[in-house]
């Protein structure tokens, strides 16, 4: 079993998430820990916005420390990213620690689940740090509530 210790979510807010994730019913999990349908929802609601904000909280520390943050479209394939790369360590004065195909088995590793081929089927993110490395991610909006 996983722990909360640490992390923005109460014991009880993860084991809820846990049986959720798990496939419990709500009604069950109330019956269970003796406590109300409502109240299960509350907390399950409470514990999903907290990993929400902490998803975000990452993403704005991403994007802190990174020296370049870019949007890719989706549709765009690999080699486009890695235009984008290069382009923008030139612009920021920045040298790409990668070399083109060290880019590409990086941005196929990282992004297998958000590509079919080599073409992007959502946005991300692109980070160039000042030491030349990159983080890629999905993108989202880093000021949303």
């Amino acid at each position: 079993m996983v722990s909360a210790e640490g992390t923005v979510l109460t014991d009880r807010q993860l084991s809820i998430l846990e049986r959720r994730e798990a496939g419990e019913s709500q009604a069950a999990i109330a019956a269970d820990i003796e406590t109300t349908v409502a109240n299960v929802s509350a907390i399950e609601t409470a514990a999903r916005e907290n990993v929400e904000k902490a998803e975000r909280t990452v993403e704005l520390a991403r994007a802190l420390r990174s020296a370049v943050n870019f949007t890719v479209p989706s549709g765009s394939t690999f080699e486009d990213i890695i235009d984008g790369i290069y382009n923008e360590g030139d612009r920021s004065g920045i040298s790409i620690k990668y070399t083109r195909p060290e880019l590409q088995s990086i941005l196929f590793e990282s992004l297998e689940t958000y590509a079919r081929g080599d073409q992007l089927e959502t946005a991300i993110e692109v980070g160039v740090r000042t030491n030349g490395t990159v983080e890629v991610y999905p993108a989202r909006s880093l000021d949303a509530d």
